[in-house]
């Protein structure tokens, strides 16, 4: 009986290695991909990006199409669906064994765009940032979900600006807009040179906002923050 067990055991684990060797990905070896576009058209009216355990950066671009580049363990997948472009970076159950279990992503996206983006952060580091104070990037809607991660965002200017985090600090710089929103389950948010409304509920965290002048109302629900 034993050693029927202990045969069943040798044979799993043959097949996990097969299954590891034949999909070109060891434990500790690194994968590359680049260069996967897509154009975006004018009927493109929402760009989402599913982000896990990734350290990602999103870089406004002259060019008028989505462009991903990928470094390290992980999948991408950059599709067009309907009046959507969805980015998603995911791992494979194996690919959390070992060391540069992270991903380096670099999104480039048209600075002409100007509708909706939504951005689920699993786990990992997010950079975005617009060209400069005088030159913002202009978007309808930024909604962001973070997991537990680091995300930072400067000269940003939206319509619509919401972010649920559960575990993660969120740092925003120049950012304006016309309805915003921050609920925080547990995590920091400092937002900096802020303009425009803000609602919300903090259970567990710091907020930390400033601006040059009042221009809106600020709402707070706080359950144990400051």
């Amino acid at each position: 009986m034993k050693n029927a067990f202990a045969v069943m055991i040798a044979l799993l684990a043959l097949g996990t290695l097969y299954v590891i060797l034949n999909d070109n990905t060891s434990l500790f070896a690194k994968e590359s991909q680049s260069g996967e576009r897509i154009e975006v058209t004018n009927n493109i009216k929402h760009i989402d990006l599913d982000l896990e355990n990734s350290d990602t950066e999103v870089i406004p671009t002259d060019k008028n199409e989505v462009q991903v580049d990928i470094e390290g363990k992980g999948t991408m997948t950059l599709a067009g669906n309907g009046d959507t472009i969805d980015v998603a970076v995911k791992h494979k159950w194996y690919q959390w064994i070992g060391f540069n279990r992270k991903s380096n992503v670099t999104v480039y996206v048209p600075k002409e765009y100007s509708n909706s983006m939504e951005i689920d952060i699993g786990a990992g580091n997010f950079v975005m940032a617009g060209e400069s104070d005088s030159k913002k990037w202009k978007l309808n809607e930024l909604s962001i979900d973070m997991g537990s991660g680091n995300m930072q965002l400067k000269n940003i200017e939206t319509n619509v600006f919401e972010h649920d985090g559960s575990s993660g600090d969120l740092v925003a710089s120049g950012l304006t807009t016309k309805d915003g929103r921050v609920d925080i389950s547990s995590g920091d948010v400092e937002l900096s040179n802020f303009e425009g409304p803000l609602e919300g509920d903090l259970s567990s965290g710091e907020l930390t906002v400033t601006m040059d002048s009042l221009k809106g109302d600020m709402t707070f629900d706080v359950s144990s923050g400051e």
